[in-house]
């Protein structure tokens, strides 16, 4: 992929991740993508501190972290193929490391990229000290263009 097929595919899918409430809330930031992975950053704020903690940030801010990289890495997986998409998260799996009391940094990979399915894995560290905050695993739905997203 040349340089700007990543810069068009990084601002497509910034696009759509800024479009997004919940990333909005969060402060979630695509910052950089390839062909299976993507990296995204988020600030620490006082807003999702997990009392009694002054600062360690509430693991579900870590887990959707987790669970929305994951998805960007299968969405620019998939971008060049217009009759797939990245559907909704089927299963996820997160492991707490450590608490975080500063912004973070989280990577996510696909392992394995099927039909209808896709496996993906997230990584999130402390931004300022590279410290393993959680790791984490899951299975995303792919819809092709013969599917329905229609559960009946």
């Amino acid at each position: 992929m040349t340089a700007t097929d990543t810069n068009k595919r990084l601002a497509d899918l910034q696009t759509r991740a800024n479009a997004h409430g919940l990333h909005e809330s969060i402060g979630y930031s695509l910052e950089a993508v390839g062909d299976d992975w993507a990296r995204a950053g988020v600030p620490h704020s006082p807003e999702f501190v997990n009392p009694p903690t002054d600062a360690a940030m509430h693991g579900g801010i870590t887990a959707t972290v987790i669970d929305v990289v994951a998805g960007h890495a299968i969405m620019s997986a998939l971008y060049d193929d217009p009759d797939r998409e990245c559907g909704p998260t089927i299963n996820l799996n997160i492991n707490y490391v450590s608490t975080a009391d500063e912004p973070l940094v989280a990577r996510g990979e696909i392992l394995r990229l099927g039909k209808h399915n896709a496996l993906a894995e997230g990584r999130v560290e402390g931004a300022d000290t590279d410290k393993l905050v959680a790791t984490g695993q899951g299975v995303w739905r792919v819809f092709g263009s013969s599917d329905t997203t229609d559960s009946s």
